[in-house]
Formats: structure tokens, C-alpha cells, sequence
């Protein structure tokens, strides 16, 4: 038998199988896992090699593998050159204005960053051929001269107890360097980089700035003069505080919650989503909202009113960028300005992450569970991304995949999905399913002090036994996983955790209860967890 043919004929036995052996909506949770699977799977394609873009040797994104070609991220290039660049949201071309000349350019757009190909690029911008070596792609000029070797040390960057940034530096003369872009990002200060000119530009104010592997390093004082800040928002500590450790994988479903859902909305706020509570709040229903922190400066008054209604705010990071194409200091930078910004309208974040898209790696779940965050997928898709969706589909396809311990994932600024919300909620009580936050299905723990993780027995589902194992770990997966979350009987009662701060002399590594959600549930979540 052909090996194409014997393939064919081993996925239909296992289907055939699967169908004889697993309740139609076990299956249904099969089919959003493997789906999930694959769209990671292939968004990691299109990154891997990771290629990193550089302008005057300051890293502004990273470049995709498309037809065999590399493509750019045009606005970050053309803005970091001094181009003025206007996007119309839903539209595929960028327009470009510099000097009097206008241009339009066509673009594939991956998750509200816009894509073209490197000639492309060169042709359009006038740029010299640019220089790929190490996984850089250094393109404009060449970088200027860098920090150095020698007579620095390395310093941990921290916003507001937060870890932002590993590239922080106190310099021998007693001045202290740290990194403009992620900074002025979780801070929420307007930055322009002017790359080849060497200097960032805050709120009108230029700084000259140093490259350093990516960075544009910039005098900590003179950044917080420029930003109008104290320095009190920002403190250096130590580099290099402990081991690295490995990250748990995403939950995507959490298993012996009998009669419960979890029902969470994506994406921006927008005057729209006042419709949306008032469903919820006439039937009583609470819910998990992942939103873009850049929509909560604008609509703190619907935050608040979805806190005080009690339902949950958590984090879809600043911008809704694709978390494979930003840096370790970026991705950090994003999640740490949603969470800042929450805190400060609302007062408390749900200890939540969910990446654009649902795309994760081991690097986004690290900064995530370093931040104090559980990154958080799905095992229900409403279908609801698409704005022309209908919503009697909407509500039939998560009554049909409805099971215990679900978790729900619409969409925000969604018509169709306001209009099926009534049917939802009804739909799901009617089935015995009662929708709830993810606070109350989720242990109540602050993952940043989890060190280590193990089932008290082993997981009876052959995706979390990869999981458990280790293999997921790998870089050079094949296949990512989604972690079944076990219900409370599952865990351990007490988790090891890191040593504290002045442990490394007593050897003490101390425990923390879990907690769960829910009647039963002990604790209580810090106002932003992971935050010291």
C-alpha cells in the first residue's frame, strides 16, 4: 500500500474509532483542541527561523517566511525611518507620507501588523540591500556603535513590582541605561524612534539612545523627564534572581466542573459592548473578559461597570499583536501595560492571559506565568470572529459543543453575537450548564510563585500526559498541546514555590495553598497577581 494511502487509511480507522469510542461532545473538545493545535502550528511556521528586523541596529519586529521570500513589517520599518503611516482597520494597503510624497502600498496582514515582501520593501523605501547574518536582519544603516563589553552591569527593570525587561544596565560613570521602546509602552508614553538619526523621540522631547542587541538604551533619568513620571514607578534589581523554570501549559478546559461553563468575551472595548452587559445583567449571568489594554484608557467606564456587575477583566494584552512577532521585552511590555492599565481603572485583573489568536509558544508562557498570569485558551469556539456571522449559527454551534467545564470564547464589538446572546444563556441553562467567570473554575493561585507542577495523579487524557511529561516542552514541537485542566480532587493541596527574596542563605522554599473557585474556594487573589 501506498504511504499516502496507509495514512488515509489509519486517520479513518482512528476516526472511526474515535466516533465508536468518545461522546459526541467529548469529540467536540477533541476537534477545538486539534484545531488549535494546528493554527499555532502553522502561525509558528510562518516565524521559524525566528529572523529578527533591525533598523541602526534596533530591533523593530520580526520578519515572515511567505512563498519561499521574507517579509517585513512595513509600518515599523517606515515608521522608524521618519515615514507617517496611516492604516484603515479591515483594509489591505498602508498608506506611507514623508516630504510631501504619498504612497500606497499593498499588505498581508497577520493580526493588525501589516506584511510585505523584503524587495518590496527596498524598492519602496529606497533602501540599500540589507545585511542577514546570526538571525538578524538589519536593514536602513548600519548599526551604531553599541554599549560594549566591558565596565557595565546588567540590571533587572521592574514597573510597579513587574519584571519588564533584562536589559537594564548601570553604566561605571553611575548612570543608568534601560530600554525606551518596552518601557514607554507598558507606561503608556507616545514614543517615535528615529533610528538612523539615533535619538527617541517622548513626548516631544528627543533622546539619544545606545543599541544593544535590539535595544535602544536610553538614560533611565532623562526618559522620566521627558515622560513626566517619578522614579519611584520604576526600580532596578539584581539580574539573574533564580533558575528558569518551566512554564505550565495552557488551560483549555477544566475538567470536574460539573454544571459549568466558563463564558468569556475577546477583544476591544467599545460603546456596543453596554448592550452586551445589559444581557447579561438582566439574566444574571457573570463572565471573563479578555480585552486590549489600549481600549480601557477610553472605556474605563464600561471596565468598571463589568467589575462592579461581577464579572472578571483580564488580559489580551496592549495592541492585539501576534505574540511570535514581538521580542521577550515587547510581549512583556504589552501584557504589563494591560495589566497597569486595568489596575488602575478598575483596581483588580483577573490572574488571566490569553494570546491574540490563541498562538503561544514556550516564551509566551513564560512571560505570561512570570507576570503572575495562567494563560488561558478555549475548548469552545462560538465562530464568531467574522462581523457578517450569523447569530442563530453563533448559538447553535456552542449549544451543540456545550459541555461540562467548557470554555467559552466570543468575540467583543460582535452585533451577531449580542443578537445570540439571549438564545446562548437560555440555551446553556436549559442543558443543566450554568455560565460562570473563570475565577470560578480555576484554582486560585498566583502562578508566579509556582516553580514546579505535577498532578497528584496521573491526567487520564492522553494530551495531558504529553503535557505532564515534558515533551511539549521541546522548542521543536511538532504538535502543541492544550493542558485538560484535573478538577480539585486532581491537585496537590499545597504547590512548591520559589525561594523568597532572602531565601537563597536558608535554603527554606515555603508552599502555597490552592484555593478554588467557586463555593468552596479559599484565598484570594492579590490585586495584580504575580506583582511584589
Amino acid at each position: 500500500m501506498r504511504p499516502k494511502r496507509l495514512v488515509a487509511a489509519l486517520v479513518a480507522i482512528a476516526l472511526v474509532t474515535a466516533a465508536v469510542a468518545f461522546p459526541p461532545r467529548t469529540l467536540w473538545r477533541l476537534h477545538a483542541m486539534a484545531g488549535l493545535a494546528l493554527g499555532n502550528f502553522r502561525a509558528r511556521a510562518l516565524f521559524c527561523p525566528p529572523l529578527e528586523v533591525r533598523v541602526a541596529g534596533v530591533a523593530v519586529g520580526h520578519a515572515l517566511r511567505l512563498e519561499g521570500s521574507f517579509w517585513v513589517p512595513l509600518r515599523e520599518v517606515a515608521s522608524s525611518l521618519g515615514w507617517q503611516v496611516h492604516w484603515e482597520p479591515g483594509t489591505d494597503v498602508l498608506e506611507l507620507s514623508r516630504h510631501g510624497s504619498r504612497l500606497e502600498v499593498p499588505i498581508h496582514c497577520v493580526l493588525g501588523t501589516g506584511y510585505v515582501p523584503l524587495e518590496e520593501l527596498e524598492r519602496v523605501l529606497g533602501l540599500p540591500p540589507p545585511r542577514l547574518e546570526h538571525g538578524v536582519l538589519e536593514l536602513a544603516a548600519p548599526p551604531r556603535e553599541g554599549l560594549g563589553a566591558d565596565g557595565h552591569v546588567a540590571m533587572e527593570l521592574r514597573v510597579e513590582g513587574g519584571l519588564l525587561s533584562r536589559r537594564a544596565f548601570l553604566l561605571p560613570d553611575g548612570r543608568t541605561l534601560v530600554p525606551a521602546i518596552p518601557l514607554g509602552l507598558a507606561l503608556a508614553v507616545t514614543l517615535t524612534l528615529h533610528a538612523v538619526e539615533g535619538e527617541v523621540e517622548a513626548n516631544g522631547r528627543r533622546l539619544p539612545f545606545v543599541p544593544h542587541k535590539g535595544a535602544a538604551l536610553v538614560e533611565l533619568g532623562d526618559f522620566l523627564a521627558a515622560a513626566g513620571l517619578e522614579e519611584p514607578v520604576v526600580r532596578l534589581a539584581s539580574s539573574g534572581s533564580g533558575p528558569t523554570l518551566s512554564p505550565p501549559p495552557p488551560v483549555g478546559h477544566v475538567s470536574g466542573a460539573r454544571g459549568r461553563v466558563a463564558l468569556t468575551f475577546d477583544d476591544y472595548l467599545t460603546p456596543g459592548v453596554a448592550e452586551l452587559l445589559d444581557i447579561l445583567e438582566d439574566r444574571g449571568v457573570r463572565a471573563t473578559f479578555f480585552v486590549i489594554g489600549s481600549s480601557v484608557e477610553q472605556h474605563a467606564g464600561l471596565a468598571r461597570r463589568i467589575v462592579e456587575g461581577g464579572s472578571e477583566l483580564a488580559n489580551h494584552t496592549w495592541s492585539h499583536r501576534h505574540p511570535f512577532a514581538l521580542t521577550e521585552d515587547e510581549l512583556r511590555a504589552e501584557i504589563l501595560a494591560t495589566a497597569l492599565v486595568i489596575r488602575r481603572h478598575v483596581g483588580s485583573c483577573a490572574p488571566f492571559f490569553r494570546p491574540p489568536g490563541g498562538y503561544w509558544d514556550r516564551l509566551t508562557l513564560s512571560v505570561a506565568a512570570d507576570l503572575g498570569l495562567t494563560t488561558v485558551l478555549w475548548s469552545l469556539n462560538g465562530q464568531d470572529a467574522d462581523p457578517g456571522a450569523d447569530p442563530g449559527r453563533i448559538a447553535a454551534t456552542v449549544l451543540r459543543r456545550a459541555h461540562d467545564g467548557a470554555v467559552v470564547v466570543l468575540h467583543l464589538d460582535r452585533p451577531a453575537t449580542v443578537a445570540a446572546l439571549p438564545a446562548i444563556i437560555d440555551g446553556l441553562r436549559a442543558r443543566g450548564l450554568e455560565p460562570v467567570p473563570l475565577g470560578e473554575l480555576l484554582p486560585r493561585i498566583d502562578v508566579l510563585e509556582v516553580a514546579t507542577w505535577a498532578p497528584a495523579s496521573p491526567p487520564s487524557c492522553f494530551w495531558s500526559t504529553i503535557a505532564a511529561s515534558g515533551a511539549w516542552r521541546s522548542r521543536n514541537w511538532k504538535l502543541p498541546t492544550l493542558w485538560w485542566q484535573p478538577g480539585p480532587a486532581a491537585w496537590p493541596t499545597t504547590w512548591p514555590v520559589r525561594p523568597a527574596p532572602n531565601a537563597a542563605s536558608t535554603g527554606h522554599t515555603g508552599t502555597v495553598s490552592s484555593g478554588y473557585g467557586g463555593s468552596g474556594s479559599g484565598g484570594q487573589r492579590s490585586q495584580l497577581p504575580g506583582f511584589r
